[in-house]
């Protein structure tokens, strides 16, 4: 999900529906702070989850890209979704991470799964609303899936967290260095290269991250994800240079049977980070620091 800035709403489509097994979902859904809408548009993507999707703020649109059904580029405008699949255009894929470019006003995406081969990828594309377009940075984060990512607005970059993956270029099988892995680095993007951080404290290496920016307080905010066999229920700030862990009072948990995975968006007019999906699948939480 992602926060429409136009329209004050926070946007969610499909998803996995565990109440139903390996069921994909093909709703519309609005948060206006209080309460969830559906709505009925006339047109949709397909049904689909492990998709990704963020806001065209130059062009007022949410754009949705990639997962398990969805191969093409899909944006909403606040009634309806339009099909705007053009060529050339990123590989089908899933688990992609995608983010808008507030200075340069591209959305970017990297990495993912792609689809039919299940190759894992590390190519950077930007979307102008009319065409994508395939960059080539001279340094790039490794093979990823699920990774994490937001736009900090107040240092101009796109961050990117996480996800799993590894330098399969390099990999050693005989002693599995850089074999398929868990990650926990930290890179972002300049609207040219990537650049990766060192820090000293981080989140433990995890995908299925939960990211998003505060606007209000400059901060990349950062909860849970799946590391393989825990899903840990950590909540992190990002401030550009390092991490700092937070405990608030309350958090969601893993109670209910299911994996506590959670889709995030900040709600900028009410100054919120908005959560929703979990252990049941459909709870909503926000977060006030």
């Amino acid at each position: 999900m992602t926060y429409d800035a136009a329209r004050q709403r926070v946007v969610l489509f499909g998803g996995y529906d565990p109440a139903n097994g390996t069921t994909a979902r093909s709703d519309t859904w609005e948060w206006d702070g209080l309460t969830w809408q559906l709505r009925t548009p006339a047109h949709a993507p397909p049904a689909t989850y492990y998709h990704a999707m963020t806001y065209d703020a130059a062009r007022s649109r949410v754009v949705l890209f990639g997962g398990s059904s969805a191969s093409t580029t899909w944006e909403w405008d606040g009634t309806d979704w339009a099909d705007r699949t053009s060529a050339p255009s990123p590989t089908a894929r899933s688990n992609p991470a995608l983010a808008y470019d507030g200075v340069r006003h591209r959305v970017i995406l990297f990495g993912g799964i792609e689809a039919g081969t299940n190759l894992y990828l590390q190519d950077t594309w930007e979307w102008d609303g009319t065409t994508w377009l395939q960059r080539v940075p001279a340094a790039s984060p490794p093979l990823r899936v699920v990774a994490g990512s937001a736009w900090d607005a107040a240092r101009q970059r796109i961050v990117l967290f996480g996800g799993y993956g590894g330098d399969f270029a390099n990999a050693d099988p005989a002693t599995c260095v850089q074999c398929p892995q868990f990650l926990g680095d930290v890179w972002d993007w300049s609207g040219s290269t990537w650049t990766q951080h060192t820090v000293s404290v981080a989140p433990g290496p995890r995908s299925f991250a939960a990211m998003a920016y505060d606007t209000a307080r400059q901060r990349v905010l950062l909860f849970g994800g799946w590391t393989g066999n825990l899903y840990p229920l950590d909540t992190g700030e990002w401030d550009g240079t390092g991490w700092l862990q937070r405990s608030p009072a309350a958090s969601p948990d893993a109670s209910g049977g299911y994996a506590p995975l959670f889709a995030m968006a900040y709600d900028e007019a009410r100054q919120r980070m908005v959560m929703f999906g979990g252990s049941d699948g459909h709870q909503t939480w926000q977060y006030v620091p």
